[in-house]
């Protein structure tokens, strides 16, 4: 019943698009199905997975104007991503490995299947392995043959679970998760402590080396609890996530000195991901709230929300876009960018915009002047012509682009800044 009410609350807010914060690219309903789990941008950018509850299970959309280009993967796959060429889907079904072609709608049972549970996987830095932690241990597989290359399973039986390469050194980070039976309480209710802690691993060896973070809460009577951990992109940072608590913790990796901490004004915290550049979380909340929210990392200040409910999110590599889902509809938002000057409000920069090809812009460095245009997924699509009609002025042939929007990016000594322009012939 509960779920059925989140649901349909989500629905209404939805479909209301009575948002502030992020824009809306595109949105839609999912055919068959009430709720999505899993959403993954391909690795240009260019496409998005979901993994729904009921058959067909897998969709796959055009990231920039939701046109459905796959819904043939008739089969339960579980936290389907690309692999890193985007030319399969990998995904998880009975706790093993299938690899989907995309181009030949060949499906491929290539892994060796892995003791225990399946839930959170990665790739290791050199994108030739894949890495599982789980209740078992952890478990290194070839990607190309698809055999595991080790196994090993950790001291006294606990669980490693949201589980990182560091690139750096070669380690992995884990969290690792026990409990244990207290007894009962004066109603006959099972009591147990819960042991979270995060733990660093040799990567070769699979021996712990070193201890970063131990929380022992008992969750019966209601205390926060470690519930789970992002690493940053950088990895000089961690988020911790609590259970039963509106807050996330930030702290510097891996001395684990606190820098910050972000109150969510809503518990239900369903899955976050730093941006590239580590300045910013992003934020999907399961509620009535505003519950897709970016916050500065520094400051733990919030910058954007949206409202809708969202169980699950995931971001393009430029940070422009963000995938996110709840329920059963799936969208595609934009992330605001401070550093890109849209002339639509400042003719007297550029103009004219809309252009049918030919832009002004006014600069105030013109020596040593480079012009790049990218499109809106971030790829660098033209290298202009440009020519100085003023002391302050120059002219830039974009004619062979396409109708669009497009970010022209001008650099020179200490001068760099992007400005969008539409192109309408």
């Amino acid at each position: 019943m509960k779920k059925l009410m989140f649901i349909v609350v989500l629905l209404v807010a939805l479909i209301s698009q009575s948002f502030a914060g992020f824009d809306l690219l595109w949105y839609k309903n999912i055919p068959n199905t009430t709720y999505i789990y899993t959403v993954a941008f391909s690795n240009d950018s260019k496409r998005i997975v979901c993994e729904t509850e009921e058959a067909p299970y897998i969709f796959i959309y055009d990231a920039l104007n939701g046109n459905l280009l796959n819904d043939k993967i008739n089969l339960p796959l579980r936290k389907p991503f690309f692999s890193p060429d985007d030319k399969k889907i990998i995904g998880i079904m009975n706790n093993k490995f299938y690899s989907y072609d995309i181009a030949t709608g060949t499906l491929e049972n290539r892994f060796d299947s892995i003791p225990g549970t399946i839930d959170i996987l990665n790739f290791h830095y050199d994108k030739k392995r894949i890495f599982v932690g789980n209740e078992t241990g952890f478990h290194t597989i070839d990607f190309e043959t698809g055999k595991i290359i080790q196994s090993k399973v950790t001291e006294d039986k606990e669980g490693v679970y949201c589980t990182y390469f560091l690139n750096k050194t070669n380690q992995i980070i884990s969290l690792k998760s026990k409990d244990y039976f207290k007894g009962l309480d004066t109603k006959g209710n099972p009591i147990f402590e819960y042991t979270r802690r995060i733990n660093l691993y040799d990567y070769n060896t699979l021996d712990s080396v070193a201890n970063f973070y131990n929380k022992i809460e008992k969750l019966d009577n209601g205390q926060d609890f470690l519930d789970f951990y992002r690493l940053s992109h950088n990895q000089d940072k961690i988020a911790l996530i609590f259970g039963n608590t509106d807050k996330i913790e930030i702290y510097e990796f891996p001395s684990m000195i606190k820098k910050s901490t972000i109150n969510i004004p809503t518990e239900y915290i369903e899955d976050l991901k730093f941006t590239s550049d580590d300045k910013y979380l992003i934020i999907a909340q399961r509620s009535s709230g505003d519950n897709l929210s970016q916050w500065e990392v520094e400051t733990g200040k919030l910058i954007n929300e949206r409202n809708g409910g969202f169980n699950t999110l995931d971001l393009t590599n430029n940070d422009r876009y963000i995938g996110s889902a709840g329920a059963n509809m799936l969208g595609v938002f934009i992330i605001p960018t401070t550093d890109i000057i849209n002339p639509k409000d400042n003719q007297e920069i550029l103009y004219p915009n809309p252009s049918n090809g030919l832009v002004n812009i006014k600069v105030p460095i013109l020596a040593e002047l480079k012009i790049s245009v990218n499109n809106e997924i971030g790829d660098i699509v033209l290298i202009p012509k440009f020519i100085q009609t003023d002391t302050n002025t120059i002219s830039i042939d974009l004619n062979r682009l396409a109708n669009g929007i497009y970010f022209l990016n001008l650099a020179a000594n200490s001068f760099n800044q992007t400005y969008k322009v539409i192109i309408n012939k």
